[in-house]
């Protein structure tokens, strides 16, 4: 329902061509090399355990994928028009509103107030508070206080290790 509303209002764009990707996630961690798509959508929910059926459709040239295998899918509803991800560790939250440090144009530090959308990997989707250009205080916030001058870093992401790829079939699987 969340997704349809945010549809009907413009927050959430299909993909141009209106085909909605879906990755899989198998068993072991790894991503299926082939991109899926959306090709059913069930239009009713199922009262007793709120979700709705979706089917989608992938190539499968390797044969990995088998009939009754577990695997996670990520589905991809669409395209959030100036949507902002942040690292999850640079989000300050207590039961009573989300944060962020930002350095503003005086290179002091300011607090700001966001509303957070859905978690992606180790990032907030920020759906309001920052807007384009706002520097956010990402390491180190723990040691500065509203006001304090600082002196500005660009942050360089880490890339996470890359799951461990599934076996072929010409390798025992451990």
């Amino acid at each position: 329902m969340q997704i349809r509303a945010q549809l009907a209002s413009g927050a959430l764009n299909l993909p141009e061509d209106g085909r909605v990707e879906v990755k899989l996630i198998l068993e072991n961690g790894a991503e299926y090399p082939h991109l899926g798509y959306v090709n059913f959508y069930a239009m009713s929910i199922d009262e007793t355990t709120g979700t709705v059926a979706v089917r989608a459709e992938f190539p499968n040239p390797d044969r990995l994928l088998l009939p009754g295998q577990f695997v996670r899918a990520r589905i991809n509803a669409g395209i959030r028009p100036n949507g902002v991800l942040i690292p999850q560790r640079a989000v300050m939250v207590n039961d009573q509103a989300a944060r962020v440090l930002l350095v503003g144009e005086d290179d002091k530090v300011a607090s700001r107030e966001v509303e957070l959308g859905e978690l992606q990997g180790s990032d907030w989707g920020i759906r309001d508070g920052l807007e384009a250009g706002d520097t956010v205080i990402v390491e180190g916030g723990g040691s500065v206080r509203n006001g304090a001058p600082v002196r500005t870093i660009p942050f360089e992401r880490e890339e996470p290790p890359e799951p461990s790829e599934p076996p072929t079939p010409s390798e025992p699987a451990q």
